[in-house]
């Protein structure tokens, strides 16, 4: 089974603070690269994922985020 890679960075979003069982490192359309929950990625982000868009994680159980996606 692969190695699963991790989000290791803060948990919360970088728009509005909360943190969601769901979670984008993507690309901003106003720039620079964010940590977003769904809300912010559907209004802030350019809604779609891979190189050079972003990436999906999940949150497991213990609290820890995988990425998913991307």
């Amino acid at each position: 089974m692969p190695d699963r890679t991790e989000w290791t960075g803060q948990k919360t979003c970088d728009y509005c603070g909360k943190t969601a069982a769901t979670m984008y490192d993507s690309a901003s359309k106003e720039g620079p690269w964010a940590f977003m929950c769904p809300e912010c990625w559907k209004e802030h982000g350019f809604g779609k994922l891979g190189v050079g868009f972003g990436q999906r994680y999940d949150r497991d159980p213990d609290g820890r985020f995988f990425k998913t996606a991307g």
